[in-house]
């Protein structure tokens, strides 16, 4: 069997067993945005075990990627909260739309996804930075001496890899994470959710 199909889970210790992830503590909004609810509550539950005959085909993800994509208009917390950072999943503003920025759309998809039956375990928040440049080919201000910006996204530990739902590329826009052009810096573990993981990607590239 393929490592990229074990418990993802597995390849956190691996990846920690052999020097190159760290345990890091979970993003400060995560614990406020947990006990929001009882659906951010049940996101916030870990994995207890594994299912791989749940509902992970490809097609379930393409219509909640697609769906989550096409219900929600990007917005930044600080437009949306006043704050630089506040998870949720998404806030319905007073033209009855629903603004959100990049963690929103990964947590409600995680959410929708649960609802059809996919397996927590299969479902891994994850934190990378962008490529170089926005939708409109402007460049994105610095970040670390690059420009590159931080990006939440979920990923989903599938049979065909990790693949990345995102909200920067629209419809039909699953991917393979080596796919993205995206340098990914941090996983969240599903069978413990309050515990992220740094790690040097090109180690998981090498592993998976």
């Amino acid at each position: 069997m393929s490592i990229k199909v074990l418990l993802t889970s597995a390849i956190f210790l691996l990846l920690v067993g052999v020097g190159q992830a760290q345990e890091s503590n979970a993003p400060a909004a995560q614990k406020t945005f947990c006990a929001s609810g009882p659906e951010a509550a049940e996101i916030c539950k870990p994995a207890e075990h594994r299912d791989d005959s749940a509902a992970l085909l490809r097609e379930v993800l393409a219509e909640i990627d697609t769906a989550v994509n096409q219900s929600m208009v990007y917005a930044t917390d600080m437009q949306v909260h006043g704050v630089a950072e506040h998870w949720s999943f998404g806030s319905i503003a007073a033209d009855g739309k629903r603004y959100g920025d990049c963690e929103d759309y990964a947590l409600t998809k995680m959410y929708n996804l649960l609802e059809r039956g996919v397996d927590r375990a299969h479902l891994i928040l994850a934190y990378a930075l962008t490529p170089g440049t926005d939708l409109d080919g402007v460049a994105n201000v610095a970040f670390n001496g690059e420009n590159r910006v931080g990006h939440f996204v979920l990923m989903v530990d599938h049979v065909d890899g990790l693949l990345v739902l995102d909200n920067f590329f629209g419809v039909g826009s699953i991917k393979s994470f080596r796919n993205r052009g995206y340098h990914f810096q941090a996983f969240q573990d599903p069978t413990n959710p309050d515990l992220w993981y740094d790690f040097d990607q090109a180690v998981l590239e090498a592993m998976s």
